[in-house]
């Protein structure tokens, strides 16, 4: 198969990839000359606006590592549409990735004091990275990084470790995992193999799998004496990205490990609920549903804490809004998602998804806006979820969400 450059735009960014010269029927796959998927401008621009306010909040400028660079438009971007980069460390296993973003470095007119290049496995470089010499002057080299990124091809579980070993204390952590189907319960003995708990296929799987994925770097986190604090999480499309914050300190591993625990579901009538995790004593409800008296299923450890940081939210969208936010291309898609996760954690983990409750009793359903009306009206609190479009997050249990299908069922 014979390949041609082919120059892209995205932002303030110019970058060339390598595509086939015929391109119908060209898979997104990581078999691509250099790794690009343009699909995923969402995670992008997000990622941008998130390290922009990160940097704004700690007020100054703050070093990166991409760790898996593929085209290096994230790591371009960054350089181009922000100005709180010092400096960014992009790395590629693939060498010819590596040559292409130093083409692309130079189309931009980029500063080669802006930015440093390596071709390493990028569990070696992390590693290695607090080791580094210099031979002018030690003191001028950066041995821990404000910011990792980590957006392998598949699942992110044999980066996290690393990515502790080289970050800055109170730096933020970026992970993105496209393995969907093993952290959403799909492929449920590969997700106890990389990710070390047991999960529930549900219809709220998007939430149970960013849920798993912030348990399992949290764990790696208090190995290594830290503990997290989760920002902004998104489940789109066929990803999750998390961005957390990483502290040290016991009382914080402890506050940490008070968000964890497993959650029971009824297969049957849809009963759920979360069984908190208690180290010094079990507190395990029956196996039996109380609504049904079906047996209950049971997940592994997962993460039941916030989801999102309020000052977070605020900040990206108030950026978004202004005049530089149009160069966002995803801007109405992110706006989107802030408002309807705005209020995710001021629920119980685990939304109901309406089309399959509905279904479960034969009934059809209002509008998602009437049902949170009528749960209101109820005294119970609801609003949408970003997880789900047909979803909704309510503190009210199942049987009084079917109760209120059952009644807009009649009319």
């Amino acid at each position: 198969m014979e390949f041609e450059d082919e120059l892209k735009t995205e932002g303030n960014a110019k970058f060339y990839i390598r595509n086939p010269q015929n391109q119908e029927g060209m898979k997104i796959s990581k078999k691509m000359p250099i790794f690009y998927n343009e699909t995923m401008i969402l995670n992008r621009d997000l990622t941008i606006l998130v390290i922009d306010v990160f940097a704004e909040l700690i007020g100054e400028k703050v070093t990166i590592m991409d760790t898996m660079a593929a085209s290096g438009v994230r790591s371009i971007r960054l350089l181009l549409d922000t100005d709180v980069i010092k400096k960014a460390y992009i790395n590629d296993l693939n060498p010819l990735a590596v040559r292409y973003i130093q083409k692309s470095m130079e189309l931009n007119d980029i500063s080669p004091d802006k930015y440093e290049l390596f071709n390493e496995d990028a569990n070696y470089l992390m590693e290695r990275f607090r080791y580094r010499k210099s031979d002018i002057d030690d003191n001028n080299i950066d041995r821990f990084c404000d910011i990792i990124d980590i957006d392998p091809f598949g699942s992110p579980s044999r980066f996290i470790s690393s990515a502790f070993k080289s970050i800055q204390l109170g730096g933020l952590l970026c992970v993105t995992a496209t393995d969907t189907p093993v952290l959403f319960g799909i492929k449920k003995k590969q997700c106890i193999r990389k990710y070390i708990t047991i999960p529930i296929k549900t219809h709220y799987l998007k939430e149970m799998g960013t849920r798993i994925l912030i348990y399992y770097i949290m764990k790696i986190a208090h190995i290594y004496g830290y503990y997290i604090k989760p920002v902004l999480s998104i489940s789109s499309d066929h990803f999750i990205r998390v961005f957390l914050i990483i502290y040290k300190g016991k009382q914080g591993i402890y506050k940490n490990l008070k968000n964890c625990g497993s959650y029971i579901h009824c297969e049957s009538c849809g009963y759920r609920n979360i069984v908190k995790l208690k180290p010094r004593r079990s507190n395990i409800p029956d196996n039996i549903c109380p609504i049904c008296k079906e047996m209950l299923i049971k997940s592994g450890i997962v993460w039941f804490g916030s989801l999102h940081d309020e000052i977070y939210q605020s900040k990206v969208e108030e950026k978004l809004l202004q005049e530089h936010g149009k160069m966002f291309r995803s801007k109405k898609r992110i706006l989107r998602y802030l408002h309807r996760s705005k209020y995710e954690n001021n629920f119980p983990p685990f939304f109901y998804a309406i089309p399959r409750v509905a279904d479960s009793i034969d009934s059809v359903f209002p509008s998602m806006d009437e049902i949170i009306e009528k749960l209101k009206n109820k005294g119970y609190n609801a609003a949408r979820t970003h997880f789900d479009p047909s979803g909704i997050k309510s503190d009210a249990n199942i049987e009084i969400i079917k109760e209120i299908l059952r009644k807009s069922s009649i009319k």
